[in-house]
């Protein structure tokens, strides 16, 4: 007998075997296409900030190696406005060179290697819980589909989709179950994040407001006596201790670089982009950072002239506003589900690769339809009275974690479409990617199990997870087959 994929005896099972070959392919594979990549692409360090990254660990490394200053110098908390502390600060104290051209060699490889360890502990981990084929799914667009092309610059992203991938996961779980312990983790993880691109604070915005809906949810039906069942194990009164234990925690790791960017910019939450929000140029953007890049010449911006939501309203016509949000909408979501291919003019992909997955907004789709089919089943089974009670957990977190999943995909959508006008890339965006991938194949997962009486569900779901993963594997052979990339 086995359990959870190793036998009893200590012979590993042919579950546990093929997940070991699988993951040593998967490494070998990934760092073939990651070699390939740093040295055919991305060659100038002075593109997308990353001589800015490099020139921040000089500083942070500086300043740490200092005999005095406060305690706060030896944590992560360097920033300019611009760059956040802790990409400098990790790749500073690991893989430090003081020639530039190596030090950025060293980073980009740094963060190949931890994403590539973080996507085989991932498949680790879910292994004893899903099925074989949903790990493999899972571990291959996580790998080729979210990290690989990003993990060859020498930028925080990487180390940001890692940190907010678990403040995701941890957003998901307590919508079920809510211990106090787990507040936590989503405040460090959310405070890493945070540290590594200050663009996780939307995410906790949708979670207190969905667990707000859930709390008039859970409130209103106490007062008819209609407690469900399926929420016994999420408390109230935990979770407005947990958001304490969230605020405390987040602020707690995030202290040295509130402090730092109090003392010099005059508020701890102080970055550039979030006035570059309200221009309508990138070069307007660096205008006004040479303008007011200290504390004083900030506190001298007068109400009227700082960019903000309200002033820029103020200046432009709603017809303006709308064309800038659809047009910039459109481009982002465009990006990061049908990124650009290089093309002949029969419409054919040519080479050399623009992306490794180009088609990475058709995997996602594929998940979603395989998802539809799946809750089409479930609720007929509920409505035909063959499955009694199977709608109380359905009515409650499961369409929580639904509106938290559109919500929060909605808003980064919108945010990042609006700041498409300043810049754009699917370097933004492509935080999403693995949290979408992993809540989809999730969702299948959790629904076969429900539906597990039905033999051919899981046939089903077998076959339709095979046809993905065998469509990975063949545009990966055809990466393999001609290794040649375009920047």
């Amino acid at each position: 007998m086995s359990d959870g994929g190793v036998s009893v005896g200590g012979v590993i099972s042919w579950r546990a075997a093929a997940m070991g070959l699988f993951l040593l392919s998967f490494v070998a594979v990934y760092f073939y296409v990651a070699t390939q990549l740093i040295y055919q692409t991305n060659q100038n360090r002075l593109k997308s900030d990353q001589q800015h990254n490099i020139n921040q660990s000089e500083i942070s490394l500086e300043r740490y190696a200092a005999e005095e200053g406060e305690w706060w110098f030896r944590l992560p908390h360097l920033t300019d406005g611009v760059v956040n502390p802790l990409w400098p600060y990790v790749a500073g104290h690991l893989v430090w060179d003081r020639d530039h051209r190596e030090y950025f060699r060293r980073g980009k490889w740094l963060n190949v290697i931890g994403t590539g360890l973080f996507c085989v502990g991932l498949g680790v981990l879910m292994v004893r819980r899903w099925t074989l084929l949903g790990v493999m799914n899972l571990v291959l667009l996580a790998g080729f589909g979210a990290f690989v092309v990003r993990a060859t610059f020498f930028q925080p992203e990487p180390l940001y989709y890692i940190f907010f991938f678990v403040s995701w996961i941890c957003c998901l779980r307590l919508l079920w179950r809510n211990p106090i312990w787990l507040y936590a983790i989503l405040g460090l993880s959310a405070g890493l994040a945070y540290l590594a691109k200050s663009s996780v604070q939307p995410l906790l915005a949708v979670f207190v407001g969905v667990t707000a809906m859930k709390l008039v949810w859970f409130w209103w039906e106490r007062s008819k006596g209609r407690e469900r069942d399926a929420w016994k194990d999420w408390s109230w009164r935990r979770h407005l201790v947990g958001l304490g234990v969230l605020v405390i925690v987040f602020v707690g790791v995030c202290s040295p670089r509130l402090i730092y960017a109090d003392e010099t910019y005059g508020s701890g939450f102080h970055s550039y982009p979030s006035y570059w929000m309200w221009m309508d140029s990138f070069p307007d953007g660096v205008v006004f950072m040479q303008t007011y890049g200290s504390k004083d010449t900030l506190a001298g911006l007068a109400s009227e002239e700082r960019p903000s939501m309200r002033n820029y309203i103020r200046r432009h016509s709603a017809g303006e506003l709308l064309k800038r949000l659809v047009r910039g909408t459109g481009l982002v979501v465009g990006d990061f589900l049908t990124p650009s291919r290089v093309k002949n003019r029969d419409g054919k992909e040519m080479l050399p690769w623009k992306r490794v997955l180009p088609g990475r907004g058709w995997y996602l789709g594929w998940l979603s339809g395989v998802l539809g089919v799946l809750a089409g089943v479930a609720w007929w089974r509920w409505r035909s009275g063959r499955e009694k009670g199977s709608g109380c957990e359905c009515g409650g977190a499961t369409v929580l974690a639904m509106v938290f999943t559109l919500g929060a995909v909605s808003i980064y959508a919108f945010a990042f479409g609006w700041y498409a006008a300043i810049g754009r890339g699917d370097r933004f965006m492509m935080a999403l990617y693995l949290p979408l991938a992993f809540t989809l194949i999730w969702a299948n997962e959790s629904l076969v199990k429900r539906l597990e009486a039905q033999r051919w569900v899981r046939w089903f779901y077998g076959g339709l997870s095979g046809v993905l993963f065998v469509m990975i594997l063949w545009r990966l052979g055809e990466v393999m087959a001609y290794p040649e990339f375009a920047e």
